[in-house]
């Protein structure tokens, strides 16, 4: 196939993904899974695999924390939204060339640090006092 007949009929092409895509959504999902957890495997790695406070192990219960607690507003400044291959590549990428942006944290040590550090994020706090004020705190 040539470029040109690819241009010529890509509305043909295009309608054809979507059908392959509808007609395997489950399979689609599942490789998309798979995928993303390498990369997230591959950056886990690079940083040593273990919470550097408490040397926690279990991958599904590490999570990549920004040093400076700064997190949010660089993957905004990025254009990254969520866990995503490019988020992890960058972070990877980060770790092997030493610049001390992360570090791996398990997710309790990571929710200490954050209180310590004072860097929760103010509308999940704000919320939460705007429950307890109407009584929907559940106590």
């Amino acid at each position: 196939m040539n470029k040109d007949y690819y241009i010529k009929n890509i509305e043909k092409f295009r309608e054809s993904a979507r059908n392959h895509y509808k007609n395997n959504k489950e399979k689609h999902s599942l490789y998309q899974k798979n995928r993303l957890m390498e990369y997230k495997k591959n950056a886990f790695e690079a940083m040593g695999g273990v919470c550097v406070r408490c040397g926690f192990s279990d991958y599904r219960a590490l999570q990549i924390d920004h040093i400076q607690g700064n997190g949010q507003t660089h993957r905004m400044q990025m254009g990254i939204r969520g866990t995503t291959p490019i988020y992890y590549n960058l972070v990877e990428s980060s770790v092997k060339n030493n610049e001390g942006r992360y570090q791996l944290l398990c997710a309790n040590c990571n929710w200490i640090k954050r209180v310590e550090n004072k860097e929760q994020h103010k509308q999940f706090f704000t919320g939460r006092k705007q429950a307890v004020r109407r009584g929907l705190n559940g106590g």
